[in-house]
């Protein structure tokens, strides 16, 4: 609801109204519900509920997003049980972990990355999974290698090995360098490698000289424990087997149709939108075990015959 108010120019505006006390108070207290859920929504909209590994156990830390890491720091070091211990604040640290690779993030060191920038800012989100490091006291920590993993999978005889983890030696190694790593881990001779990095659409794209002086993570957008598709060529100019498989695997598709003496639709057949009808016809007959002859493909019962059987499944629109 609305109150409009209208006034002359230069009239003094009104004095506050006299509610009755109960009114009041219902008000303030309708104002106090609303201020306390929102303030509920606020602390469960930035709340960061994270797995941190320590040791042999995993802690679950709860903290506010817009908090920075040394207050995430500070949590741990109580969660961790190592308040009044021989332990200080300086014997942990936070990095970002890959419980499947065991590979960890780089190292949190300025005084930006730790006091200032919020969790948010350093890229610490609801699924991330953090490690608790800690040294002894007269120790000092390891310098941080810079190394991570990628799956491996190879193509060989036409179908795809089981992945393999193989490690890339810093955060700045390029793919020409990551050729000469596969030689030594795959033993396959360099001049015969072929990678081909596949997105999560199935679309691929060859790993070409041209991209040999490219970094792996910052250019080509690698990360830990992604995925690399690779094979083995005799010329250059020889098609992938790997884009082969990928282009077929993206291009099939379920196609349903009865069986002759029924109605009801609930025979399956996988088939790639590109070939054509005549094609789906034989791939039926042998699936009703009859001649491709003894009967029509119709998009439904009362469909129209599609004659034309030159035609891609795609073109006449069974996709």
């Amino acid at each position: 609801a609305y109150l409009l108010l209208y006034r002359r120019k230069g009239d003094a505006l009104p004095g506050p109204r006299d509610f009755p006390s109960y009114i009041q108070k219902m008000v303030d207290e309708e104002n106090e519900k609303f201020a306390k859920a929102k303030e509920e929504y606020v602390q469960r909209r930035d709340n960061l509920p994270l797995d941190v590994y320590f040791k042999e156990t995993i802690l679950r830390l709860h903290i506010d997003k817009n908090k920075t890491l040394k207050d995430a720091v500070v949590q741990c070091f109580a969660l961790a049980g190592l308040t009044g211990s021989q332990y200080s604040l300086d014997c942990i640290r936070l990095r970002k972990y890959n419980p499947e690779t065991g590979t960890l993030g780089r190292v949190w060191k300025s005084d930006e990355e730790c006091t200032r920038k919020t969790l948010d800012q350093l890229g610490i989100i609801k699924t991330s999974i953090l490690k608790l490091e800690i040294k002894e006291p007269h120790e000092t920590f390891p310098e941080d290698s810079g190394e991570y993993k990628l799956q491996i999978i190879k193509a060989v005889d036409g179908k795809f090995e089981d992945p393999v983890h193989v490690v890339v030696p810093t955060r700045e190694t390029t793919v020409g360098d990551f050729r000469k790593v596969l030689e030594t881990a795959l033993g396959w001779p360099l001049d015969s490698i072929r990678i081909v990095k596949v997105s999560p659409d199935a679309t691929s794209k060859i790993l070409t000289e041209e991209d040999d002086t490219k970094e792996l993570q910052k250019d080509i957008g690698l990360v830990d424990g992604n995925s690399l598709h690779v094979e083995q060529f005799k010329n250059k100019d020889d098609p992938s087997t790997i884009v082969s498989l990928f282009e077929e695997a993206s291009n099939l598709i379920q196609v349903f149709f009865n069986k002759l003496d029924e109605r009801d639709s609930n025979v399956e057949l996988l088939i790639s939108k590109k070939k054509n009808l005549a094609h789906l016809r034989e791939q039926i007959a042998i699936q009703l075990n009859c001649s491709p002859t003894e009967f029509q493909i119709c998009r439904s019962v009362l469909g129209n015959q599609v004659k034309d059987e030159t035609l891609s499944l795609e073109l006449v629109g069974i996709y």
